[in-house]
């Protein structure tokens, strides 16, 4: 009887800390052998998040700060939690741990793919301009159109300018380059126009 009873009691798994199992590796009636995974279990607290972030980027966090994620479309509140002091070679980022509320445990899944939008920001000088003004040039670089005194007749032609843009919103992108601060942009309709070639200028009050 002892002997069973010692049976018994190794035949049973009790988990090290209160969790809830996240996967089952094996099959019921399966034989295992010694050290063998048999079950994963996620912790019954709250979720971690990790997010490899910019080197520059994880300078500027510190741990128990409150921020934002995102995963599936839905937003939580976030802390951070801790960063690790190593890069990772693939990524060339550091990962930050991000602790989330205990109510996400039963709205997110282990494994899903998670959101961090930082705001950082940056000093540049530069322009503003509508996206329609924007045109491929070479060598990785944009251009632009702008009206100028043509040398060759009297009136008014177009030169092209080349842009590197910065940062692209909806409608407009931040760009610098050869692009004077007075010139006078062609704003849209930059696919009919070749450089040199006359326009007239028309002026409303």
């Amino acid at each position: 009887l002892e002997d069973v009873e010692i049976t018994l009691d190794k035949s049973v798994l009790t988990a090290p800390f209160d969790g809830i199992i996240a996967q089952r590796l094996l099959d019921e009636g399966t034989v295992v052998q010694t050290g063998q995974s048999v079950l994963q279990l996620m912790e019954n607290s709250a979720p971690e998040a990790r997010i490899g972030v910019p080197p520059q980027v994880a300078k500027t966090l510190q741990p128990e700060t409150s921020t934002t994620i995102t995963t599936a479309g839905e937003t939580y509140n976030a802390t951070v939690e801790s960063i690790l002091p190593q890069v990772e070679a693939p990524t060339c980022t550091r990962t930050v741990v991000f602790r989330l509320q205990r109510e996400a445990l039963l709205e997110t899944t282990p494994g899903q793919t998670v959101r961090f939008h930082h705001e950082q920001n940056i000093a540049s000088s530069g322009y503003w301009l509508p996206v329609s003004a924007l045109t491929k040039g070479t060598r990785g670089l944009w251009r632009v159109y702008v009206v100028v005194p043509s040398d060759e007749r009297d009136g008014w032609e177009v030169q092209p300018e080349a842009v590197e843009i910065i940062h692209e919103g909806e409608n407009r992108a931040f760009v610098r380059g050869t692009l004077q601060a007075e010139a006078k942009l062609v704003a849209n309709g930059t696919h009919r126009l070749v450089p040199g070639q006359p326009v007239a200028l028309n002026y409303q009050e």
